[in-house]
């Protein structure tokens, strides 16, 4: 079985000036055995890399497709595409991953973007400091851009340097240095915010640091996510975890959001000790009354979704529950839900709206994997009302339309 990490992904571009930097979305295998995988992009002005691959069962870290769009000499307005990903050893494939690119008024100024959007370090109370990690600091604005970083909460966040610049296509960089002298054993939370010069939001990096008192596990170095060095296997540890940590690691954990646009929702679970808390579950609640979200286990520690918020103009808390071999862990933010400035291109079906085939289950856009011979392309069947269910207990609808894609 196939499944991509995310369901949608957003772009946002200046006519005639930058675009916002590339995601990444990982390839999953939830079934067994090892299959081979390509993806193919339906718009011209998306480009994948890589565009083919393989996904074992279980195997950390994933294999990962990352996204980006060209936006050169596109018009303001909504774009669609869609990234198609095939295998002949799944047999629910091929897998839609959609991809909208809102291309703003030239001389619309895009807010800069800090990548990674989270850091963890683990290292020992006592001991030395872990190994430090870069944040890149991204901008469309052709002109350089100056900004400046501070620590909250945590004067063990060391950086290198505190003031920088960045430019369309050169990003500024940070490199983050924990300093453990005199800290005591356990979990260390701060915050890293990054101001941009004649921007008034701020950029806010979570930075967690666990310190058992004796000795980590192997392979505890966190990269961009899909993390890709948080699943090796770890070496024996003297350390007898009894707690959970959960950090909010994802695009949105500078807690801003859009109403009606995919927001790529990442979280890093690991246990005090520092070993990753792969295999485990991981549940997303919100105060909005949006529908809870199940993560899905990337099998290295880290838990990823889509979160698409319906309300803006609010507060919304975010929830993170997470259990893993007996061991319960909480995490909760707060993200501010701005207003879609383009409401009508939220696409014709949300979340949930299309129902699968074999017994109309309310489940996420899929693909048959066998077209019918007398068909030449795959029917969606849409409903334009619920009615509920029948005393059969099936599911009793209205108004079907088939689409052809």
């Amino acid at each position: 079985m196939l499944l991509l990490s995310q369901s949608s992904l957003v772009f946002r571009a200046v006519e005639d000036g930058g675009v916002e930097p590339p995601q990444t979305v990982a390839v999953l295998n939830i079934g067994s055995g090892t299959f081979g995988w390509s993806a193919e992009a339906t718009a011209a002005w998306l480009r994948l890399s890589p565009a083919s691959g393989s996904s074992a069962s279980g195997s950390a870290p994933p294999a990962c497709v990352t996204v980006a769009a060209d936006a050169a000499r596109l018009p303001a307005g909504s774009y669609v595409g869609f990234v198609r990903v095939s295998s002949a050893g799944a047999n629910n494939a091929p897998q839609l991953l959609r991809v909208d690119l809102v291309v703003m008024p030239r001389g619309t100024r895009l807010r800069a973007v800090v990548r990674p959007t989270a850091l963890l370090f683990v290292g020992t109370a006592g001991g030395p400091p872990p190994g430090s990690q870069p944040l890149s600091v991204f901008t469309a604005d052709s002109n350089a851009v100056d900004f400046q970083s501070h620590s909250f909460d945590g004067a063990w966040v060391q950086r290198i340097p505190d003031v920088g610049s960045a430019a369309a296509g050169a990003p500024g960089r940070i490199v983050v240095q924990p300093d453990v002298t005199g800290l005591p054993p356990g979990e260390h939370r701060a915050t890293l915010a990054v101001q941009i010069k004649n921007e008034t939001e701020v950029l806010a990096v979570p930075v967690v640091l666990l310190l058992p008192s004796s000795a980590p596990p192997a392979a505890v170095m966190q990269k961009d996510w899909p993390g890709a060095e948080l699943g090796k296997a770890a070496e024996p540890s003297s350390c007898t975890a009894n707690a959970l940590v959960l950090q909010f690691a994802s695009v949105f954990s500078s807690f801003s959001a859009t109403a009606g646009w995919p927001s790529p929702v990442l979280v890093n679970a690991r246990d005090n000790c520092g070993s990753p808390a792969a295999g485990g579950q991981v549940l997303l609640s919100f105060s909005n009354s949006d529908p809870p979200l199940q993560l899905n286990d990337l099998k290295n520690g880290q838990y990823t979704g889509t979160w698409r918020p319906t309300n803006h103009g609010t507060a919304v808390i975010a929830k993170a529950i997470g259990l893993w071999r007996g061991l319960k862990g909480e995490v909760t933010a707060v993200a501010r839900v701005d207003a879609n400035p383009t409401p009508n291109a939220r696409g014709l079906l949300n979340q949930g709206g299309v129902l699968l085939a074999a017994g109309f289950e309310r489940g996420p856009m899929v693909w048959p994997a066998r077209r019918s011979p007398s068909r030449r392309s795959p029917t969606a069947r849409v409903f334009s009302r619920w009615t509920g269910v029948s005393a059969s207990g099936k599911a009793r609808c209205c108004w079907p339309t088939q689409t052809g894609w």
